[in-house]
């Protein structure tokens, strides 16, 4: 009774563009199972944000729609966020981005009472410690070495294959950008999945 639909979505990205019309269609049938049982639907997006906004904004008031893996810019993530039934999940995979000041401001834009942590694993990994470094002075330049808090096994393990870990690591990353202690962002994510998932 509580398992939600997902992960379905859209993407736009290499090959799958050409199969968008399709996406589409199946999308909207899935949107439709979602409703009917009322679940919760838990969506996959790349390069086709506005489409994505436009589908699912029909939903608001009837099921939550959790964005997985959300890594659009801050004024998308703005935009989405007007939709009250919209969440937002994130992992590590937003820390390996060039451009991590549009990533900082990407994790800021993101309402705390609409945030979910995932690990995604194997897939939401670091690409690399010096990805998990060049994050924290980002976020803070006057920190001295950012994210030596964190144990080095942890950190190995999700440069290696992503895990349960990196729930953890992402809450510190959040943390971090926002301004909270990690066991916050931890607790808020908590409270976010139970409000989704009920």
């Amino acid at each position: 009774p509580r398992v939600g639909l997902g992960e379905c979505g859209l993407d736009k990205s290499g090959e799958w563009s050409k199969t968008f019309d399709l996406q589409l269609h199946a999308f909207r049938r899935q949107i439709g199972i979602a409703v009917a049982l009322r679940r919760p639907l838990s969506v996959h997006c790349v390069r086709c944000a506005s489409q994505l906004y436009n589908e699912i904004k029909s939903v608001a008031g009837r099921v939550p729609v959790l964005l997985h893996g959300w890594s659009g810019s801050a004024e998308m993530t703005h935009t989405f966020a007007q939709l009250d039934h919209v969440y937002f999940s994130l992992n590590l995979t937003l820390l390996n981005r060039k451009s991590r000041s549009k990533s900082t401001k990407t994790v800021r834009a993101v309402p705390a009472d609409r945030l979910v942590l995932e690990s995604d694993g194997p897939d939401g990994r670091l690409r690399s410690l010096d990805d998990w470094h060049a994050w924290f002075r980002e976020v803070d330049p006057d920190a001295e070495d950012g994210g030596s808090f964190v144990e080095e096994s942890l950190l190995m393990d999700a440069v290696r294959r992503g895990s349960h870990s990196s729930i953890l690591l992402m809450a510190h990353a959040v943390g971090a950008a926002v301004g909270l202690a990690p066991n916050v962002v931890l607790a808020q994510s908590t409270a976010t999945i139970e409000r989704i998932f009920g």
